[in-house]
């Protein structure tokens, strides 16, 4: 599965809430995809998952596996644990129209250092 954000900002806290150390993000890349509108999306809505769907890392994993092994659609937006108002898009490569996804761009992606300063608030 290929694990998307349905911008910039998602992607980077995404990765900074599964991380283990700053380490982790040294050398990243930003992948800018083309999906096209024509192609199949479920769209998971926050109302039609558990209630405790962001704490609970099993759950949200058996509902991405269980839509893979459907494999009735090549793209399922889905709520973002972090930031629940914004999407996460998974992408089945899969699915027979996963040729039609498109790599646009690739960059080097770097954090901005006042995100790891020491606060007192």
């Amino acid at each position: 599965m290929l694990y998307c954000a349905s911008n910039v900002s998602l992607a980077s806290l995404e990765v900074l809430a599964n991380s283990q150390t700053i380490y982790d993000i040294e050398t990243l890349k930003l992948v800018i995809i083309n999906i096209p509108e024509t192609v199949s999306i479920n769209i998971l809505e926050e109302e039609s998952l558990a209630k405790d769907w962001t704490q609970n890392i099993h759950y949200s994993q058996n509902v991405g596996t269980n839509w893979l092994k459907k494999s009735n659609s090549l793209v399922l937006s889905v709520p973002s644990a972090v930031v629940p108002i914004d999407k996460n898009i998974l992408i089945n490569p899969a699915h027979p129209d996963f040729h039609k996804v498109e790599i646009i761009d690739m960059v080097d992606y770097h954090f901005d250092n006042r995100l790891f300063k020491t606060h007192v608030f």
